[in-house]
């Protein structure tokens, strides 16, 4: 939201652009989407989420006011509520296996960027954290020189080569917050 100020009238600005998110309100997305708020004002009073994703709040970088108006004090043109929540935290996406595994894709944390001038409350979260996951692999993708090592009895009295696995804990990398 942009907003509107004429060179004619110096004593007031005709237009400013709001973007204001309310307590209670939810932007929910996939995970590794993006998120852009802009405008001369933001302010944010909810919870974003876009997981392994990127939040980009760009306030104007001054606030907006007549020319004949000196400011005796910086005011903000990125208020974060102390109720905001932004997180960008990473997340484990399950996927099917037609063994059964434990399979998935495994998004680190992503990145909150925060430009202007930014008034951020006690309270506010911003999370940019990894997230850790149990997966199942094949022996053979953890070690390639098991994959011509099919033990002799594999199949036999013990399960099949194709279908063995193991539980694999797996941490991702976290995020970035850009301020």
């Amino acid at each position: 939201a942009v907003g509107y100020d004429d060179s004619f009238s110096e004593d007031r600005v005709e237009a400013i652009g709001v973007v204001n998110l309310q307590a209670g309100s939810k932007i929910l997305t996939d995970a590794g989407a993006t998120v852009r708020l802009s405008s001369n004002l933001v302010r944010v009073a909810s919870e974003i989420s876009a997981p392994g994703g990127t939040i980009e709040i760009t306030g104007s970088s001054s606030f907006r006011i007549p020319s004949t108006v000196v400011a005796s004090f910086a005011l903000p043109t990125v208020y974060i509520t102390g109720d905001a929540k932004l997180s960008v935290a990473g997340k484990t996406i399950s996927l099917e296996d037609p063994y059964g595994w434990n399979a998935g894709i495994i998004h680190p944390g992503g990145t909150i960027e925060i430009s202007g001038n930014i008034l951020a409350e006690s309270g506010s979260i911003l999370d940019a954290s990894g997230t850790t996951a149990v997966l199942d692999f094949h022996p053979s993708s953890l070690n390639p020189a098991l994959d011509s090592e099919v033990p002799e009895n594999a199949g036999l009295n013990s399960t099949s080569w194709q279908r063995r696995s193991i539980a694999v804990t797996m941490d991702s990398d976290g995020g970035r917050i850009e301020l």
